[in-house]
C-alpha cells in the first residue's frame, strides 16, 4: 500500500509538472506565433491524461490492496466463521479487484487507441497544413523564451530521471510510460530552445526543420502504438509475468534510457573482439567519468564563445544581453578578440568582403527545370519562375485617311509584356546599419531593388530608339539599350536608399546590376518573332520602295530633293495660278479656296507623321528627314497663307503669290538635272530652230518678191522647173526623139494579184 500511495503521489506531481509544461508551451505559441511552437505544444499536450491513467491506476491497485488486506485480516480474526464472506460471488466481494482486471482489460488498450488517433491525426494534419509563416518579422521575446526553454527543459529531464528510476522497480514499473513522455518532453524543450536561439541569431531553417520534425515523430509514435496494440492483442498472459502497457511506448523508453543502450553496446563489443572489453580500465574509467567530461567538453565550449577570430573581409558586432551597447566593431587583426561568454556578450558576423547576390523579376523554385547555359525563347528559362514585367510602347500619332472633315490625329497607346531577370550585387559598407537600421535589411533593399526595376521598364521600350523630348527616356531594353539599363538601375537603386536612415542609407552599396534575360513570354514568342520578321518586310518593303523612288527622281529631276521640291513648287504654283485665273474671270474663289486649303492640310499631316516616323526609327540625321523637314516648313507657310487669303481675298496678295511661286518653280528648274533638264533643254532647242527657220523665210520670201518684178517670165518658169526637178525627183524620166504627136500612151489601171492580196481587211470590210 506504501509504494502504491508513493507512486499516486509521484503521478499527481507529473500531472501537475505536465499541466504546467503545457500551459508554457500554450504561452510560447500565444506570445511568438513560431510555426514550430504550434507542433511542440501537441506533443507536449499528449502525456497529460497518460499521468491521470497512471494516477487512476495506482489509486485502484491501492484500493485493491487495501480490500485484500481487509479480507484477509478478516479471515484472520473470524476464523472459520469469516469464511462464509468467501463462498459467494467473487465479483460482488472483490470489488476493486474486479474494477483494476477491467480497466488493465478495457481502459488501459481503449487509451491506446485514443492516443494513437491523436498522435496520428495531429501529426498528420501539421503535415499537411503547416502553420503559420517563417517570413515573418524577428520574435522580440526570443531571449526570454530561450531561457524559460532552457529551465523547463531542465525540470522535465531531472523529474524524468527520477520517474523512470522509479520505473525499474516492479511495484512502479507503470511510471515507465508517462516517465518516458515527460523525458520527449524536455527533448522537445530543448528543440524549442534551439529554435529560440536560431530566431535569435535569425537562423529561420532551425524553425523550418522543427516544424516537420515535431509532427514527423507524432505520426512514427502513433504506429508504433497502433503495433503494440495489435501484439498485446497475441501476446500470451503467462501466469506471474509481468504485464506491460500498451501505451508503454518501447521507442520513448529506450530513449528515456540510454544506459540500456550502453549496456547493448558493451555486449556487441564483448562478441566483437572475443574478450570482455567492458571490463577494460579504460572502458571503466570512460563508464564512470563520462558526466564529468561531457560537462568539462561543455564547459571549455562555452568558453570559446568569448575567443572571436576575425578574418580578412568580415566584420563583427558585439551584442550585449542581445543589444547593441555598447556599439563595438570587430574588425579583421592578427590577435583574437576576447569577449564575455555567451548569452551575455555575442559576435555577429558579417561578410563585409563579399559581394551578395540578388535575383529580380523571379518567383519561387519550379520542379523539374534544369539549369542550361543556352535557352530559347520558346523555352522556360532556369529553374526559377520568370515574373511578367510591363515594358512601355511610344504613343504613335497616325493622321487621318480622310483628308478634310476628320477627327485628325489618333492616339494609341500599348503596353508589353516580358520577361525581365536581373541580378543585383552588393557589398555591406556598414554592418551596425545593415543589422540594426531596419527590421529586415535584405527584404527591404529586394523590395526598393524590384521598384526602380519596374519602373524604368514601365518607361522603357523594347528596341524602338527615341528622340527629341523623349531621348532621355529608357530604351531598347531588349536590344541595344541592355547595357545602359544596368548602369541606370544601379544608378537608381543607389539613389534611392542613400536618404534612407537619416541619410545613413542601408548600409550597403550596390557595386552592379546584371540583366539576366530580357525575352518575351514563351507563349507569345512565335507571335513576337512574326511580328519582327513583319517589321523588317516593312522595312525592307520601304527601303525597296523609297530605291525605286529615288531612281526615279533622280531621272526626272537629277537629285531626289530636288525633285520633292519641284513637285511640292509646282503644286503650289498650280493653286495660285487656279485662283489667280478665277479672280481675273470674275468668278467665286470659296470653294476653289476651300478644297485647296484641305488638301494642303491634309500634305502637312501627311509630313508631320512622316518626320514623327523617322524620329521614332532613330533617323533624324538622314538627309531625308531634313528635306521632310523643309518641305513642311513651306508646306506650313503655304497654309498660312490660303488661311489668310480664305479670311481676306485680295487680287495684290494673289498675284504676288503667283508671282513667288512661278519664281521658285523657275529657280528649281534652273537647278533640275535628268529628264526634266532634258526635256526643256529640248524644248528650247526646238523652239530656236523654229524661230531662225521662219525667220530665214520671211527674208527669203522678201529677195523672191523682188526677183518676181525683176524678171516675172524667168523667175515663173524657174518655179516651175524647181516644182517638176521637186516632183519628179524619185521616178523613172523617159527621153524621146519623135514628134509627140505620133506617140501612142496607153495605161494599165488594173491592180495587180499580188497588191490585191496583200490588202488587210478593214473593220467594215470584215463585216
Amino acid at each position: 500500500m506504501q509504494a502504491n500511495t508513493r507512486g499516486k503521489n509521484v503521478a499527481l506531481s507529473g500531472l501537475v509538472l505536465q499541466a504546467i509544461l503545457s500551459a508554457l508551451a500554450a504561452g510560447m505559441w500565444f506570445d511568438t506565433h513560431s510555426p514550430s511552437s504550434w507542433a511542440a505544444l501537441w506533443i507536449i499536450l499528449a502525456p497529460l491524461p497518460m499521468w491521470l491513467l497512471t494516477l487512476v491506476l495506482f489509486y485502484c491497485r491501492f484500493l485493491d490492496r487495501r480490500e485484500s488486506q481487509e479480507l484477509n485480516e478478516l479471515i484472520a480474526r473470524g476464523g472459520d466463521k469469516a469464511s462464509i464472506f468467501l463462498q459467494g460471488d467473487q465479483a460482488q466481494i472483490r470489488v476493486a479487484a474486479g474494477r483494476l482486471a477491467w480497466m488493465d482489460k478495457y481502459l488501459a488498450p481503449a487509451f491506446t487507441l485514443l492516443l494513437a488517433a491523436y498522435d496520428l491525426g495531429i501529426g498528420l494534419w501539421i503535415l499537411k497544413n503547416p502553420p503559420g509563416s517563417l517570413v515573418g518579422p524577428p520574435i522580440a521575446s526570443a531571449t526570454v523564451w530561450l531561457f524559460v526553454s532552457v529551465g523547463v527543459a531542465f525540470a522535465a529531464f531531472l523529474f524524468s530521471r527520477y520517474v523512470t528510476g522509479m520505473a525499474k522497480a516492479e511495484q512502479w514499473r507503470i511510471l515507465r510510460a508517462p516517465g518516458s513522455f515527460l523525458f520527449t518532453n524536455a527533448l522537445v524543450w530543448l528543440m524549442m530552445t534551439a529554435v529560440m536561439v536560431g530566431e535569435y541569431y535569425r537562423w529561420r531553417a532551425i524553425d523550418k526543420i522543427a516544424l516537420y520534425v515535431l509532427p514527423a515523430f507524432m505520426v512514427v509514435l502513433g504506429l508504433e502504438l497502433v503495433l503494440n496494440f495489435v501484439l498485446d492483442i497475441y501476446r500470451p498472459r503467462l501466469p506471474g509475468a509481468e504485464r506491460r502497457y500498451s501505451h508503454d511506448s518501447r521507442v520513448l523508453s529506450l530513449i528515456a534510457s540510454p544506459e540500456s543502450i550502453g549496456h547493448s553496446i558493451a555486449e556487441a563489443l564483448n562478441y566483437q573482439f572475443g574478450f570482455q572489453v567492458s571490463s577494460t580500465w579504460f572502458y571503466k574509467l570512460l563508464h564512470r567519468a563520462f558526466v564529468p567530461l561531457v560537462l568539462i567538453a561543455g564547459i571549455v565550449l562555452w568558453a570559446l564563445s568569448s575567443v572571436v577570430v576575425v578574418d580578412e573581409g568580415q566584420e563583427y558586432i558585439v551584442l550585449r544581453w542581445g543589444q547593441p551597447h555598447p556599439r563595438q566593431v570587430l574588425t579583421p587583426r592578427s590577435s583574437p578578440y576576447l569577449i564575455l561568454p555567451w548569452p551575455i556578450e555575442q559576435a555577429l558576423k558579417f561578410d563585409t568582403g563579399k559581394v551578395h547576390e540578388m535575383m529580380l523579376g523571379v518567383g519561387n523554385a519550379v520542379p523539374g527545370r534544369v539549369d542550361k547555359r543556352v535557352y530559347l525563347w520558346t523555352e522556360d528559362h532556369g529553374p526559377l519562375e520568370e515574373l511578367n514585367t510591363l515594358v512601355a510602347v511610344p504613343d504613335r500619332q497616325t493622321p487621318s485617311s480622310q483628308p478634310a472633315g476628320s477627327a485628325g490625329e489618333t492616339k494609341v497607346p500599348s503596353v508589353n509584356i516580358i520577361k525581365l531577370v536581373a541580378a543585383v550585387y552588393y557589398r555591406i559598407t556598414d554592418p551596425y546599419q545593415f543589422e540594426f537600421g531596419f527590421t529586415d535589411t535584405p527584404k527591404l533593399l529586394e523590395d526598393l531593388a524590384y521598384r526602380e526595376m519596374i519602373q524604368y521598364a514601365a518607361s522603357a521600350t523594347l528596341d524602338e530608339p527615341l528622340t527629341g523630348g523623349e531621348a532621355n527616356r529608357p530604351q531598347g531594353i531588349m536590344s541595344f539599350g541592355r547595357g545602359q539599363f544596368e548602369q541606370d538601375l544601379a544608378s537608381r537603386i543607389n539613389n534611392t536608399i542613400k536618404p534612407l536612415g537619416d541619410g545613413k542609407g542601408l548600409g550597403v552599396e550596390i557595386v552592379r546590376v546584371q540583366l539576366l534575360a530580357s525575352h518575351p513570354p514563351k507563349d507569345a514568342a512565335a507571335a513576337f518573332e512574326q511580328v519582327a520578321a513583319n517589321e523588317r518586310q516593312r522595312d525592307q518593303t520601304r527601303y525597296m520602295a523609297q530605291s525605286e523612288a529615288n531612281k526615279s527622281l533622280a531621272e526626272v529631276a537629277g537629285d531626289p530633293d530636288l525633285a520633292w521640291k519641284l513637285a511640292q513648287a509646282i503644286t503650289i504654283r498650280m493653286d495660285c495660278r487656279r485662283l489667280q485665273g478665277m479672280r481675273q474671270e470674275g468668278q467665286d474663289c470659296a470653294l476653289c479656296l476651300t478644297n485647296a486649303l484641305a488638301t494642303a492640310k491634309y500634305e502637312s499631316a501627311r509630313l508631320s507623321a512622316e518626320i514623327e516616323n523617322e524620329r521614332l526609327r532613330g533617323k533624324i540625321n538622314d538627309k531625308t528627314h531634313t528635306i521632310n523637314q523643309q518641305l513642311l516648313v513651306n508646306q506650313v507657310q503655304h497654309v498660312a497663307l490660303l488661311e489668310g487669303l480664305q479670311k481676306d481675298l485680295q487680287d495684290n496678295r494673289i498675284n504676288e503669290a503667283a508671282a513667288k511661286s512661278e519664281a521658285d518653280v523657275e529657280l528649281l528648274f534652273a537647278m533640275a538635272q535628268g529628264k526634266a533638264a532634258v526635256e526643256v533643254a529640248q524644248a528650247r532647242a526646238d523652239r530656236w530652230q523654229m524661230e531662225f527657220k521662219e525667220r530665214s523665210s520671211v527674208k527669203s520670201f522678201l529677195v523672191q518678191l523682188l526677183n518676181e518684178h525683176a524678171a516675172p517670165h524667168l523667175y515663173r518658169l524657174e518655179k516651175y522647173l524647181d516644182v517638176l526637178t521637186e516632183g519628179l525627183r524619185d521616178h523613172r524620166k523617159y527621153v524621146l526623139g519623135v514628134d509627140p504627136n505620133k506617140v501612142e500612151v496607153r495605161m494599165n489601171l488594173e491592180r495587180p494579184i499580188q497588191a490585191m492580196s496583200d490588202i488587210q481587211p478593214g473593220p467594215e470590210t470584215k463585216k
